[in-house]
């Protein structure tokens, strides 16, 4: 068994114990990320480990932004290339939209922050981890009242992008929403201030899940809208999801690698459910499989012994 000194034991594994976090399940964490240079064990490949751990929330059973895996939908690499970042098997970026977007409202970070207030601090054996609540969390789930193109949402400077993304959803098709939402003004499309920031998230949070639940099976929510509209979550888009709006099955929409999907006035059950693309027929297939496999031995034991 390969030696792990303990440095990098309490940052990987010990770090999710001991850090407590609220139980609600509508909010994602993101950890500062800081790659020590060494570690004394020689063996210890020092690139793969860093100060605050990737996957965290593994241990931690947290949702988070950081993960160190190779698994992740294909959606995701459309959602970060479509906002200017690269992504391979982990994305770093500073941008204080796109952590309300993905409802970041926790951040972890082994520097004190002095002009941050912070809301815990936890000892994993080597480090202090630091919590801070980020003031302009969105929770799992919220509306639009506006609609921008991919091809419009596309020509935009990069660093407009995130911002946009607040005010209005991304669709190939704007046939396939202006029923529900209006196009997003020019106006919006411009610099973004502190200011505007705020009242992007005060109307978001206007009708935004109200009760937020998820299990090994998908995830649920209730939102309440004024009008006819669609409701943004920021999980990625896969054949794999279904989805019902007040008990009615509905299509989801892939907007910029997440999902939307159409809600009614007043309030809304919506339900999402995930099943892997081709695992029922597969299950079926390896079943007849077996089958198959049995009757071939049997007949062929009787055979032999026939012949016997």
């Amino acid at each position: 068994m390969p030696y792990v000194p303990k440095e990098a034991y309490d940052t990987q594994v010990n770090r999710g114990y001991v850090v407590k976090l609220p139980e609600d399940q509508d909010y994602r964490v993101r950890a500062e990320i800081e790659i020590k240079d060494s570690y004394s064990a020689a063996s210890f490949n020092s690139s793969m480990v860093n100060d605050v751990s990737y996957n965290f929330s593994m241990v931690n059973r947290t949702p988070s932004l950081n993960s160190f895996i190779t698994t992740v939908s294909g959606s995701t690499f459309e959602f970060y290339h479509n906002l200017g970042y690269y992504r391979d098997i982990m994305t770093e970026y500073q941008n204080d939209a796109i952590d309300i977007l993905l409802s970041v409202k926790y951040r972890l970070d082994t520097k004190k922050q002095e002009k941050t207030r912070g809301t815990d601090a936890f000892f994993d054996g080597t480090n202090t981890v630091y919590v801070y609540e980020n003031p302009l969390f969105l929770p799992l789930g919220f509306t639009y009242d506006h609609y921008i193109t991919k091809e419009d949402f596309l020509s935009l400077p990069e660093e407009r992008r995130p911002e946009v993304l607040l005010r209005a959803v991304v669709v190939d098709d704007a046939d396939s929403v202006e029923d529900r939402l209006n196009p997003l003004p020019e106006s919006d499309t411009r610099d973004s201030t502190n200011e505007t920031l705020n009242e992007d998230v005060s109307l978001r949070k206007e009708e935004s899940s109200r009760v937020f639940s998820r299990d090994s099976g998908g995830f649920r929510s209730v939102i309440v809208a004024n009008s006819k509209k669609y409701a943004y979550f920021s999980v990625p888009f896969d054949k794999g999801w279904s989805a019902k709006v007040n008990g009615q099955k509905t299509e989801i929409t892939n907007s910029s690698g997440m999902m939307i999907v159409p809600v009614e006035k007043g309030e809304n059950n919506i339900e999402f459910s995930f099943m892997p693309q081709g695992l029922l027929p597969g299950i079926g297939v390896s079943v007849i499989s077996l089958l198959g496999i049995l009757l071939y031995v049997y007949h062929y034991k009787r055979a032999k012994s026939a012949k016997l």
